[in-house]
């Protein structure tokens, strides 16, 4: 990216970011249009490419505004709870009120988590790790995982949570929850760490 994005207007800087954050997130890296991109935008590729000058050059972008955006969420709100399963809950309730609040945001960090095994993003493949882990170990750290058994139970919760997001939200169509539809994740996400022992 360059100084041009910063010089046009915050309305028209939201409407590229919030376009590019629901292309990548439909379709990923690798499938993702710039042709698409702009014609949903309204602008010349010419003109998106005044922006950044690479599509990867707008990924990354993309990523640092999506984990900020979700550490921004995550430290305006205190994670609350006796032990560490009704932390991990509550976190979780805080995380999908963000799901709620900013979808295309959520979505796309979402479905970056998913391709940093991508053949394009191989170049970025260790930094997109680093923000991924780094994300990770500070929820984890606030959520007061036993220090004694840290290391397995934050693996051990890391592949649960994986694995349970991306089962639910495969079964979500639309950009658009709301409380019902995190009840219902809750709901399960409750029932599966009650399986979680401890070594």
């Amino acid at each position: 990216m360059n100084k041009t994005f910063d010089n046009i207007s915050k309305e028209k800087q939201n409407k590229i970011i919030e376009a590019a954050f629901k292309e990548f997130s439909l379709h990923g890296y690798e499938n993702s249009s710039t042709n698409r991109l702009v014609k949903s935008i309204g602008i010349s590729k010419g003109s998106l490419y005044k922006y950044f000058s690479t599509k990867l050059d707008l990924y990354i972008y993309l990523v640092n505004i999506s984990v900020s955006r979700l550490l921004e969420h995550f430290d305006s709100n205190e994670v609350k709870g006796e032990n560490w399963r009704e932390r991990i809950l509550d976190y979780s309730s805080i995380e999908f009120d963000f799901l709620i609040k900013d979808p295309v945001a959520y979505r796309f960090f979402y479905k970056l988590v998913s391709e940093l095994e991508s053949r394009q993003l191989r170049r970025v493949k260790e930094d997109l790790y680093k923000i991924a882990n780094d994300y990770q170990k500070k929820i984890f750290l606030s959520i007061g995982i036993p220090k004694d058994n840290f290391e397995f139970l934050s693996s051990h919760i890391s592949f649960l949570l994986k694995g349970y997001n991306q089962y639910y939200f495969e079964t979500l169509n639309s950009f658009e929850v709301g409380i019902e539809d995190k009840k219902s994740y809750l709901s399960g996400l409750k029932t599966h760490l009650e399986y979680v022992r401890e070594p």
